[in-house]
């Protein structure tokens, strides 16, 4: 089985090549379009909100609303494809100020 990050570069290079997407790009407006891709692929993650985060009911009117995959342990988006601790380590949230 693929480990979470080679799933998530995988992907990016079948995005970049038929969208010519960045990753910033693809976090900026196609985030959860990309997880889920994650997931199909990856059944041992699950789909993180913003709003999952911050306590919010409604998940998706949240702002900044961002989508990410978790491991259980790590939280990964195309920007960070390694993964991180904590989700407000993401590049996202870093330029929203968390």
């Amino acid at each position: 089985m693929d480990d979470v990050t080679d799933i998530i570069n995988n992907i990016f290079i079948e995005w970049k090549k038929e969208y010519n997407y960045t990753r910033r790009q693809i976090n900026n407006g196609e985030c959860l379009e990309f997880a889920n891709e994650v997931i199909t692929r990856q059944s041992n993650v699950e789909m993180m909100r913003t709003g999952d985060v911050l306590g919010y009911d409604d998940q998706y009117d949240v702002e900044p609303f961002h989508v990410w995959v978790y491991d259980g342990q790590y939280h990964y988006d195309v920007e960070e494809p390694d993964g991180v601790e904590e989700w407000n380590e993401l590049p996202f949230f870093k330029r929203c100020g968390f």
